[in-house]
């Protein structure tokens, strides 16, 4: 919805790049205006995939890229939910301020959010960046790890394992693991990873003292 858009943010949208680059000219305007439903000229720019008018945003000196709508999505959201939308991505991490690791209304990082959709492109852009952290939990206490392992998108599973600061063995708000939640979906080639990794436990027990063994069995 554009109810509330400034004039920046109705020509960010629409990708008019000359016009947007004279109102950033102008010595009171606010580029981190937000509309009734708390969007910024940014978030519209990246919506609607106006490569140029990102860039350009980007570069003003008071650009705040961390803002939330109220949704709580950053701009950075509005990226990565997306396939095809790397190049957006690319020009958000470069950004000095980008806050990798923040967290919206559900508790999810960009991280969660690439890994839980197999995004596999933008999550090994994510874990290139020497500050993530890719142990975060939503407010289900669940890891980009564990729904990517739940939701069977094997590429993004190894990108994570291979990660050194990954651990395999976190439990989310049931006590499941990665390796619970792989065994209870039945995606065999992702159990097959998780166990070869070096720090698997496959004796944690899940909500009512079940191990992986014992959700296998009662498959």
């Amino acid at each position: 919805s554009v109810e509330g858009a400034t004039a920046l943010m109705r020509s960010a949208l629409n990708g008019y790049k000359e016009i947007v680059n004279l109102l950033l000219k102008h010595p009171n305007i606010d580029v981190n205006i937000q509309s009734n439903h708390g969007n910024t000229a940014l978030m519209y720019a990246i919506d609607y995939r106006q490569n140029a008018v990102v860039e350009l945003l980007l570069k003003h000196l008071k650009i705040n890229v961390n803002i939330k709508d109220n949704n709580g999505i950053t701009a950075y959201g509005y990226a990565k939910t997306k396939n095809g939308q790397e190049k957006k991505v690319d020009q958000l991490l470069k950004h000095p301020n980008i806050d990798i690791n923040i967290q919206d209304i559900e508790g999810c990082t960009p991280l969660i959010w690439a890994a839980s959709n197999g995004h596999n492109i933008v999550t090994e852009m994510l874990l290139n960046q020497t500050n993530i952290n890719v142990n975060v939990q939503d407010i289900l206490e669940m890891t980009a790890l564990m729904w990517a392992s739940q939701n069977g998108h094997n590429t993004v599973v190894e990108l994570l394992l291979e990660h050194r600061s990954t651990n395999v063995n976190i439990q989310n708000c049931k006590g499941a693991t990665a390796l619970i939640l792989a065994v209870e979906t039945e995606h065999k080639t992702i159990v097959e990873s998780l166990l070869s990794h070096p720090d698997i436990d496959i004796n944690i027990e899940s909500e009512y003292k079940s191990t992986a063994l014992m959700h296998a069995v009662n498959k």
